[in-house]
């Protein structure tokens, strides 16, 4: 048997009407609310919109319940941390009680973008870089770019790994390609005299700044010496097939030039590098698909894909 709640609206928001109206209450059942993240804060946020009346609410979390959760997680039961349930599920499980209609979603859906599209408002309550990035680029309709303005459709994630992660799938390799999707350039220095552009990926450029950025980004998985020795003494281009390609930067500059298409490096001798060092080579090339190569990769340029060997 089901116990049934027979508290009215009226009676359970009583507290609210009183301070903002019964108008006011009801832009709040009109209303739908989006929170991102239901771990300790956004299961309890969940449920104090619930409380208040919200009219709809959206979670969004890809995690499951652990039992190192269960002393913050609002609703949730050490069976839930047996079975695995989804924090977004047992953040729901508890606001529909009051009711409330509630949806989960997955971070990793593309669809949730479009739900998030359509809420009043978006809770963030993350303990991650990415999620709040991604929570702000599903809040803004439209991109201006020079004189155009494009709608965003929708925003996905198209992959994520740890830096541990990236280490451990590497291996010892001897050659690797790249396909350059969008132009790659290094700029000149304004020390070195007239601003000038670099449109060649040659091999130190390439690989000294992806084993600069990973260092200074990983500590925790810094790479060996052996690997930056093998980058200035022991890699060269292998091949190439580029042509050149223009870049919009901004609005009233010209575009910048660089250079598109598909490169290969290789060690060039082998008996001088150790597996280590081509271990380490590697896991810059799939470190490359995440951070780009050359300069201005925040604003577009130098977007690459390894090629499968």
């Amino acid at each position: 048997m089901h116990a049934v709640s027979l508290v009215r609206d009226a009676d359970r928001h009583d507290r609210q009407i009183r301070a903002f109206g019964r108008h006011g209450q009801h832009r709040l059942r009109a209303t739908t609310a989006a929170v991102v993240g239901a771990g300790g804060i956004g299961s309890l946020i969940a449920q104090g919109l619930a409380h208040l009346g919200i009219g709809r609410l959206i979670v969004v979390d890809p995690d499951v319940v652990e039992a190192t959760n269960l002393n913050r997680l609002a609703g949730a039961t050490p069976d839930d941390a047996r079975d695995g349930t989804p924090k977004a599920e047992a953040a729901a499980r508890t606001v529909r009680r009051i009711p409330v209609r509630a949806m989960t979603e997955t971070i990793l859906d593309t669809d949730v973008w479009l739900s998030l599209r359509c809420a009043d408002l978006i809770f963030g309550a993350v303990d991650s870089l990415t999620a709040p990035i991604l929570q702000s680029l599903a809040a803004t309709g439209n991109v201006r770019v020079a004189r155009c303005v494009y709608r965003v459709a929708a925003v996905g994630v198209g992959g994520a790994e740890p830096f541990p992660d990236l280490a451990a799938a590497a291996r010892p390799a001897e050659r690797w390609t790249l396909r350059i999707a969008t132009p790659v350039a290094f700029f000149t220095a304004r020390e070195e005299g007239v601003r000038r552009v670099r449109p060649f990926p040659e091999s130190e450029w390439v690989f000294a700044d992806l084993y600069r950025k990973w260092n200074a980004f990983a500590p925790e998985a810094a790479l060996d010496e052996s690997t930056g020795q093998a980058i200035r003494q022991n890699l060269e281009v292998a091949d190439y097939r580029l042509t050149m390609a223009e870049h919009l930067l901004k609005a009233g500059v010209p575009p910048a030039r660089g250079s598109i298409g598909t490169i290969t490096y290789r060690v060039a001798d082998t008996r001088r590098s150790t597996p280590e060092a081509r271990a380490g080579l590697d896991a810059l090339v799939r470190f490359s698909a995440y951070s780009g190569i050359g300069d201005r990769t925040t604003i577009g340029m130098g977007h690459v894909l390894p090629q499968a060997r």
